[in-house]
């Protein structure tokens, strides 16, 4: 039988373009690497774009097949190389898309740029307009088309099933025409489609069954070279297509004995009947009593890895949950706290207040007198605190003080801001001093403390990290303390911004990082203010525009034990036994975790609950929930277990009992 690789290169000489299709653990990634060094072998002048989903991804295609003919790259920077050197263009398709922008506010001296923030009028797009701007383009300039296909001769698509419909839409409807001898590939699989802008399973079935110029030919991909033969089993199962995987022929994959044949693995199901287990009941329990959370493969990735569905989750099991909460949960300048609340209101008055001139405490005292001259803000907070003890909930002695002043509960906090600024009460006095116009400023999101994995891609990395500039710093800190301690000391003096130019600079670096390294048990304010004024790592005009515009977030973060940030740093670097599920596709481990519950969240379409009983009113739930655990469920080459936390239905055994050959009640057993 004929290879994956030959099979696509026939397809492609005749004419048509084709998707790989392969189940996971299948080495799909690696036939997109084996087809792209047969094409430079064949044809090395061949010009080849490979669009990735992450800048990770891109760097491990670039480092593998080290080729001049290949540009890996992700979607978003893909389509703005090709659509960036037309300025005017870009200005009209800006104009034309958005009813608030008009040609004056993009007028000639302005260069449409491309960031991780959109500002229109001034010419900035973000990720979701270089999407839409690039289809209008190809739509609407036919030479695009024609001058990207006289660029190149190959796009293939890595992880197609998470790319969206408006790019698929530019590939098979502005470029597969006759008249463009462009070939395009698709490398994924529709089970692991988990993402809302993904093009998923039923689109892409769409293209293969459409009348196109050229066809899409599908190409299956079956044999399993990862997992045992218990999660193949497994995913056979949870797969709700045709694709089923066999076990690889090849002696050389991890699945495969010595002696050829498959390993066996084990999958195990767990619950509690009452309800009352934890995770530290499951790594210490004797399922896990051969895996050792602290064991890293020689690039330091974990051996095992516990899968949660939540970050917020993670930063307490991780423990870098204070700093997680300072950028989710702060009520007063946080995404729903109490500034919002203030701007919000201001949208609803007649009156227009010079907000840019007050601080925050100013404003408050000037709306509060619209409704009591005899009051300022600070009173009306010592009204609250005089009822409190009337009440047994906050709001209902926010509520009493309403009915003495009508319309006054809509400047004061919320219950839950209330009790936020009391408990910080110090760092409200900061805010309350504070230019409004700073304060609302200020975003808070996990975005800015996670961001994306890092890349080596710098140009991609800053433009797509969306980690704020205190945190890009502190990470830049960290990665040069780990350096040190690991003694990689050319990568260390290429990192540091004290330079070596005599010999006993050397011993003057080496006593700068010691004194470094002895501060990480302390708070993050020594080490931020120390690798700063020493000279090892120098701030860049970002970093001091942000600190200057910051001081509440700064004063919030300098507080926290720099030994978060460390446990966060290991976190989204990879180097952490613990992972989202939605976070580990495409990697592998040798023992995997699954950490499940019949939780409903919503901002990702999960339910497992729905999944385990079989609930199928809401579609969207059920697939999606299926897709992530199915991918949560391929990760391992040796062992599986699944930890269902909290009340397990019947119904969910049931269904365990249908996958899984050990469902066990960690209730009933003496572990």
């Amino acid at each position: 039988m004929a290879s994956e690789v030959d099979q696509i290169i026939k397809t492609m000489q005749s004419g048509n373009h084709f998707l790989l299709s392969g189940g996971a653990g299948s080495g799909k990634t690696h036939t997109l690497i084996d087809l792209i060094q047969r094409i430079n072998e064949e044809e090395p002048k061949s010009k080849i774009a490979c669009i990735t989903y992450t800048n990770v991804a891109a760097d491990e295609i670039t480092d593998r097949v080290k080729s001049s003919s290949l540009k890996a790259s992700t979607i978003h920077d893909f389509l703005w190389d090709n659509i960036k050197g037309f300025q005017a263009n870009l200005k009209d398709a800006i104009i034309e898309l958005n009813d608030d922008v008009s040609t004056e506010d993009l007028s000639n001296d302005i260069e449409i740029q491309y960031r991780e923030y959109k500002s229109l009028k001034k010419g900035v797009i973000s990720h979701n307009e270089v999407i839409q701007i690039a289809k209008y383009l190809f739509e609407e300039h036919p030479l695009l088309c024609k001058i990207l296909g006289d660029k190149l001769d190959y796009i293939f698509v890595d992880e197609y099933q998470d790319t969206s419909t408006e790019v698929i839409e530019i590939l098979f409807k502005n470029l597969n025409l006759k008249s463009i001898d462009l070939r395009i590939g698709l490398f994924g699989d529709s089970m692991q489609s988990i993402y809302d802008k993904g093009i998923g399973k039923l689109n892409i079935n769409q293209l293969i069954n459409n009348d196109f110029q050229r066809k899409l030919t599908k190409v299956e991909k079956i044999l399993n070279r990862r997992n045992p033969q218990s999660i193949i089993d497994l995913a056979n199962e949870l797969r709700d297509d045709d694709l089923k995987q066999d076990p690889s022929k090849n002696t050389d994959a991890p699945n495969i004995n010595k002696d050829g044949t498959i390993k066996k693995g084990n999958i195990t199901f767990l619950y509690s009947s009452l309800g009352d287990k934890a995770l530290k009941d499951i790594t210490t329990s004797k399922y896990c009593s051969d895996w050792n959370f602290l064991d890293f493969d020689k690039k330091g990735k974990p051996l095992s890895k516990v899968l949660f569905i939540r970050n917020r989750t993670i930063a307490k099991h991780a423990e870098f949950n204070t700093l997680f909460e300072i950028y989710t949960k702060d009520k007063i300048v946080g995404k729903g706290g109490y500034i919002k609340r203030i701007k919000d209101y201001l949208k609803t008055v007649d009156i227009e207040y010079d907000t840019d001139s007050f601080s925050l405490l100013e404003l408050l005292n000037k709306l509060i007198k619209e409704f009591d001259q005899g009051l300022d803000f600070k009173k009306a907070i010592d009204l609250i605190k005089k009822e409190e003890p009337n009440f047994d909930t906050i709001q209902k002695a926010i509520n009493s003080v309403k009915r003495m002043h009508p319309g006054i509960e809509k400047i004061l906090p919320t219950g839950a801001m209330y009790t936020h600024i009391i408990d910080n009460s110090d760092l409200f006095d900061m805010a309350l001093s504070m230019p409004f116009k700073d304060l609302t400023k200020i975003y808070l999101d996990k975005e800015k403390l996670i961001g994306n994995k890092k890349s080596k891609n710098s140009e991609s990395n800053t433009r797509n990290d969306e980690k704020d500039a205190l945190i890009k710093y502190l990470f830049k800190v960290q990665e040069i303390i780990s350096l040190y301690q690991d003694k990689n000391i050319n990568t260390l003096l290429k990192k540091v911004d004290f330079k070596i130019r005599v010999g006993k600079d050397k011993t003057v670096l080496k006593s700068k990082m010691d004194e470094l390294c002895s501060l990480t048990t302390l708070k993050i304010k020594y080490v931020l203010e120390y690798a700063e004024s020493s000279g090892i790592l120098e701030f860049d005009s970002k970093v001091s525009d942000f600190i200057t515009s910051n001081d509440y977030l700064l004063e919030r973060v300098n507080r926290v034990d720099y030994l978060e940030l460390i446990n966060l740093y290991n976190y989204t670097e990879g180097l952490s036994s613990y992972s989202t599920q939605h976070g580990v596709k495409g990697e592998e481990f040798d023992n995997v975790l699954v950490v499940i519950n019949n939780d409903k969240i919503h901002q990702l379409s999960i339910c497992y609950e729905y999944l385990f009983e079989g609930k199928s009113d809401d579609e969207k739930y059920f697939n999606r929930t299926l897709n992530l655990f199915y991918v949560a469920c391929t990760r391992p080459k040796e062992d599986l277990i699944v930890f269902y936390e909290g009340e397990c239905s019947q119904k969910t055994i049931l269904k365990a009992n249908e996958w899984f050959e050990n469902v066990i009640d960690l209730n009933q057993i003496n572990q």
